[in-house]
């Protein structure tokens, strides 16, 4: 959450979901139950500063369908916001994107029936659409991130085709382009769904990886916006990642939230 240094996450526990908080800096954790208690199932969530609430893609537990939910941070309070398509969707686990300018809320997945992975888009705006999509042919999107500044939308993709993966710069409207700034490397990456982030200073999308062939610990690498070139950093146990823009670095924390 930009401007408290809290890091927004949903805690699966023995007796339902919490909304939790990483906080650092000085900032006053957040530590609360969903509710009402067992009625949605929130797999994906991100922060939506304009509406200072948490949004959530989640699974209605009483008919399994998804929709698009809000979460209030002072107290766990979710309300339904969208509702999607019957057959819609099946998202791929930890890759979601959020763009503040749009309020669109990106993740990957496939409809009932798909045989292309698809690039989806949630928006919570009252009487919008309640989930537009693109077919990404070939691609498995692995880790997605909406740069905070131009709102393009980057993903780290293994090709299907090929077996390589790399950083691709999806364009979803007005008409959906895949442009790929480099060249796909072999072996790169075992990439850890959830953290991964626009590092601005240094014009780069960083994500937590390990190489294919040897699944050793995990690495931070840095992939190039404009060229895709892929630097690798120290290894590390870590379980998330995100830009501070205050203090212009990437931050890390390691597994343990309690």
């Amino acid at each position: 959450s930009p401007g408290d240094d809290r890091v927004y996450f949903i805690d699966d526990t023995a007796a339902g979901q919490r909304l939790r908080t990483l906080a650092y800096g000085g900032a006053a954790a957040i530590d609360v139950a969903l509710s009402p208690a067992g009625t949605y199932r929130v797999t994906h969530a991100a922060y939506d500063v304009a509406g200072n609430r948490v949004l959530g893609l989640a699974i209605r537990n009483a008919d399994q369908q998804l929709v698009l939910v809000g979460i209030a941070p002072a107290t766990g309070a979710v309300s339904l916001l969208q509702t999607a398509a019957a057959g819609c969707c099946t998202l791929r686990a930890g890759v979601i994107g959020f763009d503040t300018a749009s309020r669109y809320l990106f993740v990957a997945g496939k409809a009932t029936g798909d045989a292309d992975e698809r690039l989806l888009a949630f928006s919570p705006v009252a009487g919008s659409a309640p989930v537009m999509s693109q077919p990404v042919p070939g691609e498995n999107l692995l880790a997605l991130a909406v740069h905070p500044t131009t709102g393009q939308i980057y993903a780290l993709s293994r090709s299907a085709t090929t077996g390589l993966t790399r950083l691709l710069r999806l364009q979803f409207t007005p008409s959906f382009q895949i442009v790929e700034p480099g060249f796909g490397v072999a072996d790169c990456c075992s990439v850890q769904a959830g953290p991964v982030a626009i590092d601005r200073s240094a014009n780069a999308f960083v994500a937590l990886t390990h190489e294919l062939a040897t699944a050793g610990t995990w690495r931070i690498r840095r992939f190039d916006l404009a060229t895709g070139a892929i630097t690798t950093g120290a290894s590390m146990p870590a379980a998330g990642l995100w830009e501070d823009t205050a203090v212009s670095l990437d931050r890390i924390f390691d597994n343990g939230f309690d």
